[in-house]
């Protein structure tokens, strides 16, 4: 693990404090959802100590938290919903389609004679 790596690690409580925030959630309202008592959520976000896997885990499921993002910094804060997923995967598709007809075109025309 790079330093960078070591260095998001050992500050994931930021981390936390955004998603939190992002959320739009005080303290005691994140730790009850997450069945903590205030004070430990507390102690996460200042990084006095780290929260455990089952905490990770809850992140992940009850808020579609990308732990990679949490960890590492990298990508986004939150995984998408698998219906974002498919209107994203729709989308590329889409694009995809247009910038393959741009290029196809011209071809298109010369073979039909310009019609």
């Amino acid at each position: 693990m790079s330093s960078k790596n070591v260095q998001n690690v050992l500050f994931v409580g930021d981390g936390l404090k955004k998603v939190r925030t992002k959320l739009g959630l005080n303290q005691s309202q994140m730790a009850d959802n997450l069945g903590i008592k205030q004070g430990g959520w507390s102690h996460y976000e200042k990084n006095r100590r780290k929260p455990d896997i089952e905490i990770l885990i809850q992140l992940v499921l009850k808020h579609n938290v990308n732990i990679n993002w949490l960890l590492t910094g990298k990508g986004d804060m939150f995984l998408l919903s698998d219906e974002k997923q498919k209107e994203k995967f729709a989308k590329l598709i889409a694009d995809a389609l247009i910038t393959l007809v741009k290029i196809s075109s011209p071809k298109v025309m010369e073979e039909d004679g310009g019609k």
